[in-house]
C-alpha cells in the first residue's frame, strides 16, 4: 500500500531589523538582517534531507525572502505566497516596542 500522506514543515522567517529593535511587526515589511539570511540558509541545509516539493509563505517580505533563500538551496521551483499566512494586522501598535506602548 502506497503512503500518499502529506507532511508539513512550518518554519518562522529569519531575523528582521524590527526583531533586532524588539518592534511589533504585524503587517509591516521589515527585511531580513544578514543574520536572518544566514538563519534561512542554515535551515535550508537542514531541510535538504526531506523531499520538499512546495514552499508556501505569507505575502510579507520577510517570509518571502526566507522562502526564496530556502528554495534556492533545496532546489524547489516556484514559491507560493498566501495572504492567509500573513501575520495579523496590529493596527496603530505596529512599529512600536513594548516599552513605547
Amino acid at each position: 500500500m502506497q503512503n500518499n500522506r502529506s507532511r508539513y514543515i512550518v518554519a518562522r522567517h529569519g531575523e528582521t531589523y524590527s526583531n533586532l529593535d524588539h518592534r511589533w511587526q504585524g503587517m509591516s515589511n521589515s527585511p531580513l538582517t544578514e543574520r536572518g539570511k544566514r538563519q534561512a540558509e542554515n535551515l535550508a541545509w537542514k531541510l535538504k534531507e526531506y523531499k520538499i516539493s512546495r514552499i508556501i509563505t505569507s505575502k510579507l517580505t520577510r517570509s518571502m525572502e526566507t522562502g526564496k533563500i530556502i528554495s534556492k538551496i533545496i532546489g524547489v521551483g516556484d514559491i507560493f505566497a498566501s495572504e492567509q499566512l500573513n501575520e495579523r494586522n496590529l493596527g496603530i501598535l505596529e512599529g512600536y516596542t513594548s516599552q513605547e506602548i
